[in-house]
């Protein structure tokens, strides 16, 4: 039996279905192309909130785009796995929509896991790159010499208590990045992989599971437009970490 269905909801279905026909006319897309779009179109209006600051679309984009032209200036290769070690934070969002714009893949890690769940996570992608944030650094530096992975590759953020490390910081390599949108942005295609997410490991140790570019413009038009009838005014409140699919699709 069909469900019973209002005519908003109706409503609400077909554009998201027109949205998906729309989406899949032009492969050549990427949550970095979305980004770009909406630096154009929308870019004075707040693309995001985090604690007591706020970032316009346009500067979202930008710092996005320091850590594209950052990687990709360093020889980052389209396809290269970068492990993003990093809890809630608005560099979580910058560091993976640059990563996407020069076609990188991101594993988010899980920052709960610890030593051998830590490190099968990492060595399971063949991670060749690695973004650990200041309060992760602990756990990852008690695994670090398990892993094959020059310390030239390590880099670490958001290290607000100076934890001792022997990586470079991130932060003061991107002070004099260009913030123009890459040329590679659209050399993405929806296909390809883009992002692994990781199962909780109750079962045995955590599998990566592959997430396309499709994944997130595909799940957002499906929850926004069908499930939360979004408009470009309302602002979604993350609660949960990033690392989880449901929480980066939404976000």
């Amino acid at each position: 039996m069909l469900p019973k269905l209002t005519i908003k909801e109706l409503e609400y279905r077909g554009k998201a279905n027109l949205g998906l026909v729309k989406l899949y006319s032009n492969l050549n897309q990427s949550t970095g192309t979305f980004i770009e779009k909406h630096a154009s179109e929308i870019g004075e209006k707040n693309g995001l909130f985090f604690e007591d600051k706020s970032w316009t679309w346009k500067q979202l984009n930008e710092e996005s785009n320091k850590y594209a032209n950052f990687f990709s200036e360093l020889g980052f290769k389209p396809r290269d796995n970068i492990a993003i070690i990093l809890e809630n934070s608005p560099e979580f969002i910058f560091i993976t929509t640059g990563i996407n714009k020069i076609q990188g893949v991101c594993a988010l890690i899980n920052t709960n896991q610890r030593k051998k769940a830590l490190i099968h996570a990492l060595q399971i992608v063949e991670t060749k790159w690695i973004i650990v944030g200041g309060e992760c650094l602990n756990n990852f530096k008690a695994v670090a010499e398990e892993l094959s992975i020059d310390n030239d590759h390590i880099f670490v953020v958001r290290n607000f208590k100076n934890h001792p490390h022997n990586y470079s910081n991130l932060e003061d390599l991107l002070s004099n990045v260009p913030k123009n949108n890459p040329k590679t942005t659209t050399d993405s295609n929806l296909l390809e992989t883009a992002y692994y997410f990781y199962t909780s490991g109750t079962t045995g140790l955590p599998k990566a599971v592959i997430h396309s570019n499709l994944t997130i413009p595909g799940v957002g038009m499906s929850y926004g437009h069908c499930i939360l009838q979004l408009t470009s005014d309302d602002v979604i409140y993350c609660v949960t970490p990033l690392y989880h699919g449901l929480a980066f699709w939404c976000t």
